[in-house]
């Protein structure tokens, strides 16, 4: 199933997501989740588990994307309409961008109060890192804009593409992906 131009939250996007690797997926694939492992995630493509449901905290994510979207092109001057993307050589890897401009994307990120700090002063999570490079990777953007919003204040932190950090992600994400096709895990 095509992935790119698909509109977001459809369930053509949610099946569509199913049948690729998406920005979500790569700390996932990397070791690098605190939330899921490669197996739990394997299981899921092969459509041997069901995926996990939404947490309050993705819930207040989604709740306030639109409003953290529009606050950051007033801020910008710029729109950042959200996008859906395939990679050129490699169509199962995906990405569902929170919104882009030219050659630069938009991460929004919606925490609460906790981790709203946590991020102005430890910065970004290794694991949103790699969720970031994998949208690099595919969209070929020259520049990801991480907007960490509150819902009152926002911040942002550039990230540009780690081409070492990519080539890693995308050997890593192929391998896995032929796990997936043909439905055999193995550890290597």
């Amino acid at each position: 199933m095509a992935f790119a131009g698909l509109l977001q939250g459809t369930p053509e996007w949610l099946e569509a997501r199913r049948s690729g690797i998406g920005a979500s997926d790569a700390p996932i694939i990397l070791g690098m989740s605190p939330y899921m492992t490669a197996h739990d995630l394997f299981l899921e493509k092969i459509g041997k588990k069901r995926p996990k449901k939404g947490t309050v905290a993705m819930d207040r994510g989604n709740d306030l994307e639109t409003a953290a979207r529009s606050y950051y092109e007033l801020k910008s001057g710029k729109e950042f309409p959200p996008e859906t993307m395939e990679d050129e050589e490699l169509p199962y890897l995906r990405c569902s961008l929170d919104g882009r401009c030219e050659n630069e994307i938009l991460e929004i990120k919606c925490p609460g109060l906790k981790n709203f700090v946590s991020y102005r002063q430890k910065g970004i999570p290794s694991h949103h890192n790699i969720q970031v490079q994998h949208q690099l990777m595919v969209s070929n953007a020259e520049v990801c804009i991480y907007w960490v919003f509150s819902g009152a204040y926002g911040f942002e932190y550039k990230i540009y593409p780690d081409f070492t950090l990519i080539k890693k992600i995308r050997e890593l994400e192929c391998i896995f992906w032929a796990r997936v096709v043909e439905k055999e895990w193995r550890t290597s």
